[in-house]
């Protein structure tokens, strides 16, 4: 019964039963498959007929899976205390977020996250049978300061779902699938997708409950409305997409850091017209000084006229002779002093000092050439 999860002999009424058990007629079923010859062949010996041909309890110590139970040696040196830890944090948390755990393993994993936990798990599965034992833990643990009996028969109880007191490599899985490192988001979407049964991009406690109780016949409607009460963040009694992404402690980090890339854009959006508003009184000198250069250039070229009552008495013609050569060179260089110097430009030390002695030096030629 504990290695099957049903009796040796079936169900049903009592005289049914009786007559099986006379007749000897025990077989293992597919519940079976994956255990040793060495495990089937002392369960025949123990439950053999007449019961005088049942071995004794000396015998039964000194059968070969018993002593290789007992007498288990860590492969390679190597001791899954990352596993374990991970193990003894499943078996802490509570009834309906293990359930959620089985959903996202029947769902399926991808094959790299699948052959991680198959490794870790054939670390834990020191004889190579195919399932981690309770005298497994045990001796995997005594390697581990902190982990005590008590701790380990509990890690079996809640990853036991079979009740044959030894985790499988599904049951090993479903407990690690949550604390991967890289977990799989299109995984998690699919869940999520499978507890939407109304796809209105919520689960409420109605659908939640439904979906996972496929998963745990045990699991009671006030667990589901507990767990939906601390998951939901913003009080509609209902899970959405990122509030059940924040089971997930490997994902969470990501979602929190977009939170705060949404808190500065939406706080630069709304104050986006005050700052273009700076900018523009910022910036408004500066054009002003570039449209001054600009339309003396042009007028020193002929490009644009005064009006009559302005041009009488000035002088800002190349082509009349009324400006030099020089003149133009230096209007050329002014403007692109300025064009080279919009507000809030960072210049170093270095380049102020050049700017200022460029400036001095032409004020110094234009000076000796009005001289002249």
């Amino acid at each position: 019964t504990l290695c099957a999860g049903r009796p040796p002999f079936g169900a049903g009424p009592m005289r049914e039963v009786a007559v099986r058990v006379q007749k000897s007629s025990l077989e293992f079923g597919l519940e079976f498959a994956e255990y040793t010859l060495n495990l089937k062949d002392i369960l025949e010996q123990l439950l053999a007929r007449p019961w005088p041909k049942r071995p004794t309890a000396t015998r039964v110590l000194k059968h070969s899976w018993v002593t290789n139970t007992r007498t288990l040696q860590l492969k390679d040196g190597k001791i899954g205390q990352l596993a374990m830890s991970k193990l003894n944090t499943f078996a802490e948390e509570d009834h309906v977020k293990q359930t959620v755990a089985r959903l996202l393993t029947d769902i399926g994993l991808t094959i790299k996250a699948y052959k991680g936990l198959e490794d870790m798990f054939g670390e834990m599965d020191i004889n190579g049978d195919g399932t981690i034992s309770l005298g497994e833990l045990v001796e995997i643990t005594t390697k581990m300061p902190g982990m005590t009996p008590e701790q380990v028969q509990n890690i079996v109880t809640k990853l036991d779902r079979n009740g044959n007191c030894n985790v499988d490599i599904s049951e090993f899985v479903a407990a690690l699938v949550m604390e991967q490192e890289e977990l799989d988001e299109k995984l998690i979407k699919k869940a999520f997708a499978k507890m939407d049964k109304n796809g209105d991009a919520r689960v409420n406690k109605k659908e939640l409950f439904t979906v996972l109780r496929q998963y745990s016949g045990s699991l009671e409607t006030n667990q589901v409305s507990n767990f939906v009460g601390r998951t939901d963040d913003d009080g509609d009694q209902k899970i959405d997409y990122r509030e059940f992404m924040g089971l997930f402690p490997q994902v969470r980090g990501k979602y929190e850091e977009m939170d705060k890339r949404m808190t500065l854009a939406k706080t630069t959006i709304t104050q986006a017209p005050k700052f273009v508003e700076r900018f523009r009184e910022t910036l408004k000198p500066w054009t002003t000084k570039v449209e001054h250069h600009g339309d003396k250039m042009e007028l020193a070229c002929g490009l644009k006229q005064l009006p009559p009552h302005m041009a009488a008495g000035s002088h800002y013609s190349y082509e009349r002779g009324q400006i030099t050569e020089f003149d133009v060179q230096a209007m050329v260089k002014d403007l692109s002093e300025t064009l080279k110097s919009p507000p809030g430009r960072w210049m170093t030390k270095a380049q102020k000092k050049a700017k200022h002695e460029r400036r001095r030096e032409r004020e110094e030629t234009r000076a000796k050439a009005k001289s002249s």
